[in-house]
Formats: structure tokens, C-alpha cells, sequence
């Protein structure tokens, strides 16, 4: 049975279940790295037929390439490797839309040349790569809008702002969109809540680890104070909208939070959540299996949060 195209990406496919089962042989039991390995086989036979997307694409399957090669799993010049995904991409990013969306959108691309800077023959190196490199960046800054449509929209604003700071590229115009965002968040959160539409849809705890994992990146108090503010005034209340289905999801959130600000109440709130794991209540869809996967290993401390800077916390 051949595997579809769309079934060979990072977010829901085979190269997100090679990166998990590459961890899991690492830290847990070897035998699944053969199981890692066929679905590199996999993408392999199915690449040339792909889109070029984050979700299911190219993108996401460079930054698969990328995180592999850099972790030790795999071994390769990812310069040589990637420079047909290079040119792809580039060429996407010259005429794309502005849609903000990670999945499908010019973040998606963002994530991709970050992933490319951090390659250890480009990191904090100037040569012919990294300048193109940076040259992209630069430019998916300046195709942001302020034209958020979505919560999700802000979610992956914040989460791809801090390292495009962090690298001084655009600086500027990556910090006044990051505080526009933040702000633009409260405001729609209020607004929300004052009038009653989309309770519900707003969720502190993706937030409030999101601004603390981007105050840690920069090193910006401030956002770690907005986290605080969004869960004290609207975490209490969003539990009623915590499915027991999500448990996985709701634990890692809690444990991370517990892990930010030392409060005692979320690491109670995470292992309560923990409690409430059963194999037959659980969403293991593709994507939701391979995040609660790597949920579970941060939270026995195999391995640390820099996933997240790959798989949005949506």
C-alpha cells in the first residue's frame, strides 16, 4: 500500500514520527530507531512529488532534515542536502500571500530558514548561505501584516518573533510586530470575553507558555509578566473547557507552566491531568500522536522543550 504525499510531512506524517521514534529509541528502547529509519525510507521514495508547505511539504520535511542531522541521529551536510529545498522555497517566498498560518503560510517558511541558520556550519557564520538565508527572513518580516485574524494567528507570531530577534534580523520591525501582537492578544481576549464570542477559544495556557519560552529567548521580563497576567485573570476559568481527551496535552501545558513560575498548583494540575490518561478516551490522530508523544518524553525529562520551537502548541 503506498503512502500518500500528504501522509510524508513534519506535522502529521512520517517525518514527525521519525523525529519522535529517533528520541523514543534514543532514551526509552532502541528497537524503534529500524522503525524511525523506514519512514525516512519513506519520505525518500515520496519527496519529489511534494508541495512545499510547513505541515505536510517541503518546509516542514527540511526542518525534519535539519533537526535529525543536528540532534545525531542521522549524519550529512544538510547545505548540500537541502540546496533543491533551498531553491524551492525561495522561489515560494518571492510570490506568496501574506497568510500567517504555520501549515500553510509564510511562517511555515520562516521556521525552515531558521532551522537552516542553526545548522552548524552556518550558525554565527557569515558566508554565501547564511546571507541568503537571512535575506528571507528579512523578508517574511516584512510580509507580516496586522492583519490577525485568528488566536492561532497570534500564537504563531509569538512563537517565530523571539528567534528572528535573537539573530538581529529586522530587528525593528520583529519587535514592534511582537509587541503589537502581544497587545493585540489582550485586546481581543477582553473583547471576547466582555461580549461573550468565542468563549472558549482563547487558551491562557498556550499563551502563557509561549510568552514565557519567548522572554526566556530575549530575555524580556515583560513578556514573562503578560504570562502571568493572562493565567491569573483567565486560567481559572478556562478549565471547563479542558476534554479529557486532550490529557496528555493539558498535562505537558501544566507541567511546563509549573517548570516557568515554580508554582506548585500546576505541577498538582499536571500530574491530576496525568491521572486522567486512558488508552481509550484519548485524540491520537496523526498529528496529536506525535505531539503527546514528545509531550510525554519532556515531561520525563529524556529530552528538553526545543521541539517546540517546530510543532506549534495549537
Amino acid at each position: 500500500m503506498k503512502t500518500s504525499h500528504a501522509d510524508l510531512g513534519l506535522l502529521q506524517g512520517k517525518m514527525g514520527h521519525a523525529l519522535f521514534l529517533y528520541q523514543y529509541a534514543r532514551h526509552v528502547d532502541y528497537r524503534y530507531e529500524k522503525y524511525a529509519e523506514k519512514c525516512i525510507d519513506e519520505i525518500v521514495e515520496g519527496i519529489q512529488k511534494m508541495n512545499g508547505s510547513y505541515a505536510d511539504g517541503l518546509a516542514g520535511i527540511g526542518v525534519g532534515i535539519e533537526y535529525l542531522v543536528q540532534e545525531g541521529f542521522v549524519e550529512g551536510d544538510t547545505n548540500e542536502i537541502l540546496s533543491d529545498f533551498d531553491e524551492v522555497i525561495c522561489h515560494i517566498v518571492s510570490f506568496a500571500p501574506n497568510l500567517i498560518d504555520i501549515r500553510i503560510g509564510i511562517i511555515g517558511y520562516g521556521k525552515y530558514y531558521l532551522s537552516r541558520l542553526n545548522n552548524p556550519n552556518n550558525k554565527n557564520k557569515e558566508n554565501s548561505n547564511t546571507k541568503h538565508i537571512k535575506e528571507q527572513l528579512h523578508k517574511i518580516v516584512d510580509l507580516l501584516s496586522d492583519n490577525y485574524m485568528t488566536y492561532e494567528d497570534l500564537y504563531f507570531v509569538i512563537n517565530f518573533l523571539p528567534d528572528i530577534i535573537n539573530q538581529d534580523i529586522n530587528k525593528g520591525k520583529a519587535l514592534v510586530f511582537l509587541n503589537y501582537t502581544v497587545d493585540l492578544l489582550e485586546t481581543m481576549v477582553y473583547e471576547d470575553t466582555f461580549f461573550g464570542k468565542q468563549l472558549g477559544a482563547f487558551n491562557p495556557l498556550t499563551v502563557s507558555v509561549l510568552l514565557f519560552n519567548s522572554s526566556k529567548k530575549i530575555n524580556n521580563r515583560d513578556l514573562a509578566d503578560r504570562a502571568l497576567f493572562f493565567l491569573e485573570k483567565y486560567e481559572p476559568e478556562y478549565r471547563i473547557y479542558l476534554a479529557k481527551e486532550y490529557a496528555i496535552k493539558w498535562a505537558f501545558l501544566y507541567y511546563t507552566l509549573w517548570k516557568a513560575c515554580d508554582c506548585d498548583i500546576y505541577k498538582e494540575s499536571s500530574v491530576q491531568w496525568l491521572d486522567k490518561v486512558t488508552d481509550n478516551e484519548l485524540n491520537f490522530e496523526n498529528g496529536d500522536l506525535i505531539i503527546s508523544g514528545l509531550m510525554l518524553l519532556s515531561m520525563n525529562e529524556s529530552i528538553n522543550n526545543d521541539w517546540l520551537d517546530w510543532f506549534p502548541l495549537i
